[in-house]
């Protein structure tokens, strides 16, 4: 599996996880938002936590966690984790690679 983070993306999630005083093994999870309760196409779900569940993939960029599930791994893969600074706070995008 193949996921990018852009160095805005790496910042934002190491400021994150700093700010959340998790431990060395912290770092943001991306999972599936589960759409059965609409008709909304599934989204990402995004949380801070303290240590990957069991069978996620681990990326690890630039001293950053992110860990990805089964069930998001198939969609993310071959994409760039972007963020941005806004201000209700930080932004996550997921861009096709160029």
């Amino acid at each position: 599996m193949m996921i990018t983070l852009t160095t805005e993306a790496t910042d934002a999630i190491r400021e994150l996880v700093d700010n959340a005083e998790l431990p060395d093994t912290g770092g943001l999870r991306l999972d599936m938002n589960d759409a059965t309760m609409n008709s909304a196409p599934p989204s990402l779900a995004l949380t801070l936590v303290e240590t990957p569940a069991t069978g996620d993939e681990v990326i690890d960029q630039d001293d950053v966690h992110v860990y990805v599930s089964r069930q998001a791994a198939p969609l993310l893969d071959g994409k760039e984790i972007d963020a941005r600074n806004e201000p209700g706070g930080v932004t996550f995008l997921v861009n096709e690679n160029a």
